[in-house]
């Protein structure tokens, strides 16, 4: 090296002492902001999006218990009564059982029994409908 500072035969020393270290681009040296420095805008939305998934999250576990939880206490506040006849019951018998239904059709009425029967118009009963059941029970003949 050569230079007005110099001399042939000379050492060059510098004294490094008291100085940090090197700084790296990439790298924030260490208590050059305080720590309570507000986040850059890429942490804040991490931390935002975060955020609204832990919450949405939290809602969708707080929905399913709830979901489980109302069949389990309506199940467990239905009020039970023994709704079984008491006394004897009747013994098996033969014999035979039958259901007579009897049916509101209009089919066949003229408009004049229908009057008289007081069955209303044909639009109004359209179809045909059970307004009958009766439950019959015929003992064997011995």
């Amino acid at each position: 090296m050569t230079g007005p500072d110099l001399h042939d035969g000379e050492a060059y020393t510098v004294d490094v002492r008291g100085r940090s270290r090197a700084r790296l681009p990439w790298r924030r040296p260490p208590n050059e902001y305080p720590r309570s420095a507000p986040p850059g805008p890429a942490q804040t939305s991490r931390h935002r999006i975060r955020r609204v998934l832990v919450g949405v999250g939290l809602l969708a576990v707080a929905w399913l218990a709830f979901m489980v939880w109302v069949p389990f206490h309506a199940w467990g506040n239905v009020h039970r009564i023994d709704a079984s006849p008491s006394g004897a019951r009747p013994t098996a018998s033969k014999g035979y059982d039958y259901v007579l239904v009897g049916s509101d059709s209009r089919d066949g009425l003229s408009t004049e029994q229908q009057k008289q029967l007081s069955t209303g118009s044909a639009k109004d009963g359209l179809g045909k409908r059970t307004d009958a059941t009766i439950l019959v029970h015929v003992p064997p003949v011995y």
